[in-house]
């Protein structure tokens, strides 16, 4: 396997295991003040983080402000999806619980990014669909109904 390809792999199952946490404690907070607020509250305290950072970065004039510029569109729509997201998560884990909650979570990333992929979109290589992945999503579709809770 491409060194590349591993970085990436261990970097992106790290992420994968703090948002475990994230999701948890972003339900927990959420029971108190509410999905919004929970949202609200989480990203004031990295939007302190990110001024920090850029603060630092504009110090140390490592901002190329012609790059940033370009892409300022797409990044305020990402920033409204994550926004989106983060109180959506907030909202949905105080109902289903931390495993369930995270199972329709990575279900849905799934689900888009087979979408992404076939389609090719942003430019990226397409990736057929296949019955693989049509299985996958199949199995994966099958784990939430296996940990849905039971009454009885």
């Amino acid at each position: 396997m491409e060194e590349s390809l591993k970085i990436g792999l261990i970097a992106a199952l790290a992420a994968g295991c703090m948002f475990g946490i994230i999701v948890t404690l972003e339900g927990a907070v959420a029971k108190v003040v509410g999905g919004l607020n929970a949202s609200i509250l989480e990203h004031f305290f990295g939007g302190l983080i990110a001024f920090a950072a850029i603060g630092y970065m504009l110090i140390r004039k490592r901002v190329d402000w012609g790059a940033t510029i370009s892409v300022l569109p797409m990044s305020a729509i990402v920033g409204v999806l994550v926004f989106t997201a983060v109180a959506t998560i907030a909202f949905a884990i105080p109902r289903t619980g931390v495993a369930l909650g995270n199972f329709a979570l990575v279900f849905g990333q799934l689900l888009v990014a087979v979408v992404i992929d076939t389609v090719g979109f942003g430019a990226l290589t397409r990736v057929p669909l296949t019955p693989q992945r049509i299985i996958g999503l199949l199995v994966m579709a099958g784990g939430i109904y296996l940990v849905l809770p039971r009454n009885g």
